[in-house]
């Protein structure tokens, strides 16, 4: 039996065009080495900058944090909701250097919806 390249059923949920990546963040309190005791708690640390905005420390459940970079990568804007809603891209992320997919931590650049964005390709 033969495919076609659109026929391929891939086994993780692709996203619709127009489907909006969301995710919920929490305003974090810990900083520096303390940190490790967030990632014990299933909890994925990051930030949170953009122009004319102090940078913000976050923190979101790990496997909701894995979900969006997956989906989103660095081109897909993610709105990230919790104490403020804004609309951000995936800037950076830090990948554990030993266990493959754990994300040690997230960082988000938040963009104004009626600005152009430059991204890298």
């Amino acid at each position: 039996m033969q495919y076609q390249a659109s026929e391929k059923v891939s086994n993780e949920r692709k996203r619709e065009m127009g489907e909006k990546i969301t995710l919920k963040l929490d305003e974090r309190t810990v900083r520096g080495k303390k940190v490790k005791s967030l990632r014990q708690q299933g909890l994925t640390p990051g930030v949170v900058y953009g122009h004319g905005m102090d940078a913000l420390p976050v923190q979101a459940e790990a496997g909701e944090v894995r979900r969006v970079v997956n989906a989103a990568g660095k081109h897909t804007p993610v709105n990230l909701t919790g104490s403020k809603r804004r609309i951000a891209m995936i800037k950076d992320v830090e990948f554990h250097p030993t266990k493959a997919g754990i994300i040690r931590h997230v960082s988000f650049h938040a963009v104004k919806a009626d600005e152009p964005v430059n991204a890298e390709v």
